[in-house]
């Protein structure tokens, strides 16, 4: 909804789009009475998004910095065999957060007397590879090689 109010110059054409939008939505199967509500909530906040100030925005942006900041990222290829990211955050939490009988990671301080400030763990899992990503073209970033030069060799 945000995306087409902003990119359109007129408020009939972005309801124009959203409305082809609505429609290939049930083309696929969904039913109105279940996109109504998301699309009256999406509308709502693309108003209140569009009608807040620039400082506003920016406040926002540096509140989600200060927040990120406050959290260690685990970034891992998924595999069904590792431990669940439910079993890593309990790991986390016992092992490094809040150990027993230690003080917690988010009291301590570092060696400038800084409080170190991580407070939270995000588990982040990325697929492996598949044969398309490893085959195909991509001109994207510069990045992909053609199929024959694996087949060069």
């Amino acid at each position: 909804m945000l995306r087409y109010r902003r990119l359109c110059t007129h408020q009939r054409d972005a309801d124009a789009k959203i409305q082809e939008f609505f429609r290939r939505l049930l083309a696929r199967g969904h039913s109105k009475e279940s996109l109504i509500p998301l699309f009256q909530k999406a509308e709502a906040n693309a108003k209140a998004y569009m009608s807040r100030s620039q400082e506003e925005h920016e406040a926002t942006r540096h509140s989600s910095e200060l927040a990120s900041e406050n959290k260690v990222f685990l970034h891992l290829q998924y595999h069904p065999d590792d431990p669940s990211a439910r079993e890593i955050q309990r790991l986390w939490r016992d092992n490094v957060a809040l150990p027993p009988g230690e003080l917690p990671l988010h009291q301590m301080k570092n060696l400038d007397g800084d409080a170190v400030g991580l407070n939270e763990l995000v588990v982040a899992y990325s697929r492996p590879l598949n044969l398309s990503n490893r085959f195909s073209v991509r001109d994207i970033h510069g990045r992909g090689r053609k199929v024959s030069e694996y087949l060069a060799g």
